[in-house]
């Protein structure tokens, strides 16, 4: 798929079911009750009172419009909603579980320059782009990873992340064959009704940059790259053809579904978001909060006084009661038959555990059916306990990100070998082919429940002194682990069984 002809549709139609997926989970990811009030409601720029007549319509139209975050909210009452951000902490978790701890990048073969090209990426700041990606990646259902390059800023490429929605993808067989990037740039001039676009085409062997000027839905005409001061850099970069040379054969931007199939869209190789299909449980966890803060506001003490307490503050200014008054003398001819001077007190009940057990209830089914466990999102305040109790603990969190990690492997291994190929075209010189990638374990044991197994093999003979060192220092490279072994062996003379404590538990 080339640029766009002057005057399409933007953005494309084919992309706007997936699209509308993608913005309203991304609202919901975005923690902003403003967000979901405008979303649902119909805009800020409504009426006060913005009920909209689909909120009152039958069929699927109104069923959707009256989900809890679109009721009409009634003429005099003030809109009080709140929103849990559980959305966004899913996303959160999803990107932990993968990338709390960086993962090992390793050449293929024993190639030194390979291996300090991939050691300088780690500490070049991959990790916090690929924590973003993962985050990113959960809410939208997948994340694109683009390669770039500016010898001007920086003498090696880098890594940047682009979002699915500002994404058109061409998917043949399974896998991504060319994409589209835009985003939307500021105005030039007074006219707010133009938008500028800057569209980045991404296919074998090049980059097509291309500058249009529209509006909303159209993507106008295409202009020189110099008329806009955002994209005028783009200019000596490029051909004739407004394109720029990669150097090398192979796709420069990878996309990472976060989950498949994607079950609204059968066929689709856009993934799906941990949000899919929870959306309307986490409206009704929304609700259950909001009534049990309407609750706590009904619950207020409240006074009832008798219009004889009253003061004037004189014509048009109103009346007030002085609760720090000791005597009140009432006016004859006041009080009629049955009437009374007593102030009334009243305060309704907070329905706490009914509202706290229906927000749990909701919150535990929401968080297991993202195919994570309770536990990786709450805290029990427990006692210490061994990775492996974290893993059974966590059993479901585990199989999730063990599905994800096997496409995350696959997409950045293409990603940091195409990385390596631009960087041999612009002249680094980097010997080797082929990049190993492997994700460390999330959760490591204590130190002392590591001595304690490296012990007991040691005991059994079940394990050879390089062995425990490396399990019990999992960070070591290999000349690290090799010092410290020759180092016990030397001190052990390779020796008699170590002794064991009494206290240590086996």
């Amino acid at each position: 798929m080339p640029l766009p002809n002057n005057g399409a549709v933007w953005p494309p139609a084919h992309i706007e079911p997936v699209r509308a997926d993608i913005l309203e989970c991304d609202t919901w990811y975005s923690g902003d009750p403003e967000r979901l009030r405008t979303f649902y409601e119909g805009g800020s720029s409504a009426p006060a009172h913005p009920n909209r007549a689909s909120q009152y319509a039958g069929g699927i139209k109104g069923k959707v419009a009256r989900w809890w975050w679109g009721v009409p909210t009634p003429a005099g009452e003030t809109p009080v909603k709140l929103h849990v951000p559980l959305a966004a902490d899913l996303c959160a978790t999803s990107s932990d579980l993968l990338f709390s701890e960086a993962p090992n990048l390793t050449a293929a073969e024993d190639e030194e320059t390979l291996g300090q090209f991939l050691a300088d990426l780690l500490e070049d700041g991959l990790v916090s782009v690929l924590q973003e990606a993962a985050e990113v990646a959960a809410a939208h259902g997948g994340v694109y990873l683009r390669n770039v390059w500016n010898l001007a800023a920086r003498e090696r490429p880098w890594t940047s992340v682009v979002h699915a929605d500002m994404a058109v993808p061409v998917f043949r067989y399974g896998r991504l064959h060319e994409v589209t990037f835009w985003q939307q740039l500021h105005g030039t001039d007074s006219n707010s009704q133009v938008v500028w676009r800057l569209l980045e085409h991404h296919a074998v062997g090049y980059i097509e940059h291309g500058l249009f000027k529209g509006t909303s839905d159209n993507i106008g005409q295409r202009v020189p790259l110099q008329d806009h001061p955002d994209a005028e850099y783009l200019a000596p970069l490029v051909d004739a053809e407004s394109r720029q040379k990669t150097g090398i054969l192979r796709l420069t931007a990878q996309y990472i579904p976060n989950q498949l199939p994607n079950r609204l869209h059968r066929g689709s190789r856009q993934g799906r978001s941990d949000l899919q299909g929870l959306l309307p449980l986490l409206d009704s966890l929304d609700e259950a909060y909001s009534s049990w803060q309407r609750d706590i506001r009904h619950a207020k003490s409240r006074l009832h006084v008798p219009a004889q307490y009253l003061e004037s503050m004189g014509p048009g200014e109103g009346a007030i009661t002085q609760l720090d008054k000791e005597v009140y003398i009432p006016i004859q001819g006041m009080l009629a038959g049955g009437d009374s001077l007593q102030i009334d007190a009243q305060q309704f009940e907070i329905r706490v555990e009914e509202h706290k057990a229906t927000c749990a209830e909701w919150t535990k089914t929401i968080i297991e059916s993202a195919g994570y466990s309770t536990q990786s999102l709450t805290s029990d305040g427990g006692s210490a306990v061994t990775a492996a109790e974290v893993h059974s603990h966590e059993r479901r969190s585990y199989m999730t990100r063990g599905k994800k990690e096997l496409r995350w492997i696959a997409a950045l291994r293409e990603h940091v070998e195409v990385q390596v190929e631009i960087a041999n075209a612009l002249g680094a010189g980097i010997a080797g082919d082929g990049v190993q990638i492997e994700f460390q374990d999330g959760v490591q044991d204590s130190a002392l429940n590591l001595a304690q197994t490296a012990m007991a093999l040691r005991n059994a003979e079940a394990a050879s002194t390089e062995t425990r060192v490396r399990m019990v220092h999992p960070d070591w490279d290999d000349t690290q682990i090799e010092e410290e072994a020759a180092k016990i062996m030397a001190e052990t003379g390779g020796g008699a069984p170590m002794p064991v404590p009494e206290d240590a538990g086996f």
